[in-house]
Formats: C-alpha cells, sequence, structure tokens
C-alpha cells in the first residue's frame, strides 16, 4: 500500500492530511456559503487563506481577510454535527 492510500488517513496530530473539522466564523456572508459561520473541513492553511471542503468533496478557498476566527471541532464532530466547544 503507498503513501497517496495512507496519507490521508493518518490523523492531523500525527502530521497526515486527513482534514479537520471546523466553524469559519466569517466578517460577511459569501455566496458559496449558506451562513456566516459555516461548518467545514480544513485541509490547507496558507499565509493567503484557508483551502476548505464544503458540500461534499468541493474544495473552496476562503481569504484570510475575510475570517474573523477559526473554531476547531472535536475529532467526533461532521460538518453537519458541529462538536461542543471547550
Amino acid at each position: 500500500m503507498g503513501t497517496t492510500k495512507v496519507f490521508p488517513h493518518v490523523r492531523h496530530e500525527f502530521g497526515g492530511g486527513s482534514p479537520v473539522n471546523i466553524v469559519l466564523h466569517l466578517s460577511k456572508k459569501l455566496p458559496v456559503f449558506d451562513s456566516e459561520a459555516p461548518n467545514a473541513m480544513l485541509v490547507e492553511e496558507t499565509e493567503q487563506g484557508f483551502y476548505v471542503l464544503y458540500g461534499g468533496n468541493k474544495a473552496i478557498f476562503v481569504a484570510r481577510g475575510t475570517v474573523e476566527e477559526v473554531e476547531f471541532l472535536s475529532e467526533k464532530a461532521t460538518p453537519d454535527q458541529p462538536g461542543k466547544r471547550p
């Protein structure tokens, strides 16, 4: 089994590529999202912004300037069911 099969399933805490459940708190509602606080899966964060999965396997780039806060959810939460806040 190659790394392309294993890496996506390794949790991010261990350096893997598994997306992380988050809530993006936006400064304004963007047309691609249905609210100012959409649930998504964080794939990558860069200096310019965030790459997230939203609505299935659709990857979206969100510019850092439109994001006020990123709330990381518990590992058992799904984008449709937010986790409990600590």
